[in-house]
């Protein structure tokens, strides 16, 4: 009976009909307000000119319900949503129910998660991954349990999981206070390892640096894929991308169910990744470096605040930003992009515009976000 319903949601529900179901829920199940804060719209829409690459996505952030909607002009759209009905009564637990899609050239791909966690820390999930014409689906199941020591968090998973038919051991460990976080683990097909830190709040400064560097390692499974290093930093920490709760869903990965950063096995996702100059503020890097097959692929990344580095002029000045990219192909070749734009707020939405020009190809992208803080 599982296996007939769950064939026919995949054949019979359309792309958008998830995205409508979670909002839908999210309404009906929101009994105060106060569920809906903090939480925000955040949009945006990016072109290259000369490739003729434009790409959409729409997202809704709230503590009750966190999905989107996103398109790429190359034919593919993508969707879906995490909700927590149990948000309004914390002593009955908290689930967490993750739906998505993916749908590239016609073909379906759908992901469902969920997992119930109880008042003492226990938590029961299970998911699965069907890719449509492709073999490589995907099921797990986990246990986990979280709780914390003095001002020691702590999180342990263990779960198996079942990918082109073949069952493996795996689990996660996760350690952080207020300043650092440490996560490891592995699930069969993929090794992660991810370190952070939070430089403490000072008031007599405007520097507090930020850290974070994950590695992901995909050649230990079965299946073929790449070893991937993603590592950022800010020397002006505002929270978001780089707090502990955010970073812990990238660090645990797409079993781990972190409400606070939810991820999936389907990509892209509606859970966008922030551009360079959204990481912090006075100054941000990123390194992203992919290794496959023997050739390997990195970008490096860097974004400044002037006004705010020599605290000069007003608010708009201040959130001007300047800042250059490098990025090297599988063949070695080295291509360098410069960048300017403007990232703060303008009345109550906050504005992300960036223009960029890449001097090796001659070509030029623009980005344009809008978050609207509900």
């Amino acid at each position: 009976m599982y296996v007939s319903c769950w064939y026919w949601w995949r054949l019979t529900c359309k792309s958008k009909t998830i995205l409508v179901v979670f909002i839908l829920l999210s309404i009906a199940t929101a009994q105060t307000s106060e569920l809906l804060h903090p939480g925000k719209l955040d949009g945006f829409y990016s072109s290259t000119k000369k490739s003729g690459l434009n790409k959409y996505n729409l997202i809704f952030w709230s503590p009750i319900l966190k999905g989107g909607y996103g398109s790429v002009s190359s034919g593919m759209r993508y969707g879906g949503g995490f909700f927590r009905p149990f948000v309004s009564r914390p002593n009955i637990g908290d689930l967490i129910v993750g739906l998505q899609f993916l749908e590239v050239e016609g073909e379906n791909q759908i992901e469902i998660q969920a997992e119930y966690r109880f008042k003492f820390g226990l938590g029961i999930g299970s998911g699965i991954v069907d890719r449509g014409e492709n073999d490589n689906d995907i099921t797990f199941t986990k246990l986990s349990y979280r709780n914390s020591w003095n001002r020691l968090r702590y999180i342990v998973t263990v779960q198996t999981q079942q990918t082109i038919g073949i069952n493996s051991p795996g689990g996660y460990l996760a350690f952080y206070d207020e300043s650092f976080m440490g996560v490891v683990g592995f699930d069969g097909e993929q090794r992660r390892t991810t370190f952070g830190y939070v430089a403490p709040k000072n008031a007599n400064t405007q520097w507090r640096p930020s850290l974070e560097v994950l590695y992901v390692d995909n050649t230990i499974g079965k299946l073929a894929g790449p070893q991937f290093i993603f590592a950022n930093a800010t020397l002006g920490f505002r929270g978001g991308f780089l707090s502990h709760p955010a970073r812990l869903g990238r660090a645990m990965g797409p079993t781990g169910m972190e409400f606070g950063n939810p991820l999936g096995f389907l990509k892209p996702t509606f859970n966008r990744r922030l551009n360079v100059w959204e990481l912090g503020g006075t100054a941000n890097f990123r390194l992203v470096r992919l290794d496959l097959n023997g050739s390997s692929t990195e970008a490096w990344e860097a974004a400044l605040f002037p006004g705010q580095i020599f605290k000069a002029g007003g608010y708009f000045v201040s959130q001007l930003f300047i800042g250059a990219e490098l990025n090297k192909s599988e063949q070695d070749d080295w291509t360098s992009t410069g960048m300017y734009g403007y990232f703060g707020k303008i009345g109550t939405i906050v504005v992300s515009l960036k223009g960029s020009h890449n001097f090796n190809i001659e070509e030029n992208n623009l980005f344009i976000g809008l978050i609207y803080p509900l």
